[in-house]
Formats: structure tokens, C-alpha cells, sequence
């Protein structure tokens, strides 16, 4: 899935942020995480020599790391 995302900073930020501002910031913050984070677990599992979706498919135990 590609999402794109146009926001301007200014459109955040004093002087004149559009309304609810602090919801969208919110809103986009937790978006980016979930991104971030989805994009390291498949990282991850391609370094254990799994694709994405497959649930325990080649999995080794690393001590330390959870995907």
C-alpha cells in the first residue's frame, strides 16, 4: 500500500494552523510510527530468511529480537 501525504508545516504550526492541528499532528506521528515500524519487522524478517506473512515460516530464535 502507498499512502502519500501532503502537509506543510506551516499548515501545523503558529501562526495560523488550520483547525484541529494538534489532532492531525497526532494523527500523522502515529502513521509515520506504524510505518516505521512496519518497514523494520520486514527487514527483519528478511534477514531470518522469511517473507512477509509467513507466520513462523524459517524462523530462528535470536535472543533479544521479537518480530
Amino acid at each position: 500500500m502507498l499512502l502519500l501525504v501532503d502537509v506543510q508545516r506551516n499548515m501545523l504550526e503558529p501562526p495560523t494552523p488550520v483547525p484541529d492541528a494538534e489532532i492531525v499532528s497526532a494523527a500523522l506521528a502515529t502513521l509515520l510510527d506504524r510505518a516505521r515500524a512496519a518497514d523494520l519487522r520486514e527487514r527483519g524478517e528478511r534477514a531470518l530468511g522469511r517473507r512477509s506473512g509467513d507466520r513462523g515460516a524459517g524462523r530462528r530464535h535470536v535472543p533479544g529480537v521479537t518480530f
